[in-house]
């Protein structure tokens, strides 16, 4: 009887070991390598405005796992507030009409597909003083380079290159 309990007693000394040596899982913050270009121009935030949706308020950078589920991701983190960096980055790339009048940007997708892709949506408004307001939607799909997060943030920087630009050259018409 005593060799059963002893038994026991190092069979759980033995799994609660194994437990404690379980790595611990590393945390990474991204950021859009677009803010690590320097600006000619900075238009105020003011004149450039991003909202992005609520699902995106997350610090997790976002996947899309079916048609119903979308997962944020607990160990790849945008460092600082996606909406911010959308935000600044916009006020450094449309910087057209000398950042006169007013452009809002509304981010609905910033995410990764199952498929391998990197999806950015939304759409954008543009006023200038009593003229009417000209809007857009977008809809960016970007493949990813190879698997992984560093890819996935590269083709959403890359998507919402695609974005940036279409907005200044329609602005500049």
């Amino acid at each position: 009887m005593i060799n059963k309990y002893v038994a026991l007693v190092a069979i759980s000394c033995t799994a609660l070991v194994g437990c404690s040596n379980t790595a611990a899982q590393q945390t990474n913050d991204y950021r859009l390598p677009l803010l690590n270009q320097q600006a000619e121009r900075f238009c105020s935030i003011n004149s450039r405005q991003v909202r992005v949706s609520d699902l995106m308020l997350s610090d997790g950078i976002l996947l899309q796992r079916s048609n119903t589920q979308i997962h944020a991701a607990r160990y790849h983190r945008w460092g600082g507030s996606l909406e911010q960096q959308l935000q600044q980055s916009l006020q450094r790339h449309v910087t057209t009409n000398d950042c006169a009048g007013q452009l809002r940007v509304t981010v609905m997708d910033f995410y990764g597909d199952n498929d391998g892709n990197a999806v950015v949506s939304g759409h954008w408004e543009y006023q200038y003083e009593q003229q009417s307001a000209i809007e857009q939607s977008f809809y960016y799909k970007q493949e990813l380079s190879e698997d992984g997060y560093d890819a996935l943030v590269e083709a959403l920087n890359s998507a919402w290159l695609k974005a940036l630009t279409d907005i200044k050259q329609q602005l500049s018409e």
